[in-house]
């Protein structure tokens, strides 16, 4: 009789480690949220990019920020293949982007689902779309979560906080941005 129990209990345990090693022994599903801290030290950078109305190429805006350890950038593009009709660059030190990223991480920067589509084109096309990026040092999204002024979207942070945050890293946001209508 003890040999049957002890044979069960090894079998049971022999599937337990089978179940185990077939499914990772993870049961998250997609990829794992980047902490914004982790990239202080690093050549990665965060970017907002606020999405203007769906229009004609010739009168569509967006205007992105990005921030790295070295400088923070605010562009304003026209049209839909990305041409930068406006720049301004000022420099950034380590100390100023690291209470960045931990205001960024606070606020649930990266929050957000990531399994599901990232493609925020043709939603909400009479409001604007906010993109959430982290972008490595080749210029490669390396995660990307998005929100509309219509309500919906894959980011889960506070985004009009996050939003006020990318504009205070640029002095006089408002008056590089004032004539950049991002509605028809």
């Amino acid at each position: 009789m003890r040999y049957i129990i002890g044979a069960l209990v090894a079998a049971g345990l022999f599937i337990v480690i089978l179940v185990l090693v077939f499914s990772g022994g993870n049961s998250t599903n997609g990829p794992s949220p980047i902490n914004p801290i982790s990239l202080a030290s690093t050549d990665s950078s965060v970017r907002l990019v606020t999405e203007g109305q769906e229009s004609a190429d010739s009168t569509y805006r967006e205007i992105r920020i990005t921030i790295g350890q070295n400088s923070s950038e605010l562009d304003v593009i026209g049209g839909y293949n990305g041409n930068v009709i406006s720049s301004h660059q000022i420099s950034n030190n380590q100390a100023a982007y690291d209470v960045f990223l931990h205001a960024l991480n606070l606020a649930g920067f990266s929050n957000g689902d990531l399994s599901a589509s990232q493609d925020e084109r043709g939603h909400c096309a009479l409001g604007q779309r906010y993109l959430y990026e982290i972008v490595g040092p080749n210029g490669g999204i390396r995660q990307k979560l998005w929100n509309d002024s219509c309500g919906v979207g894959t980011f889960n942070g506070q985004d009009t906080y996050i939003r006020q945050l990318f504009q205070l890293q640029i002095p006089q946001y408002d008056n590089w941005t004032n004539n950049v209508s991002l509605s028809s």
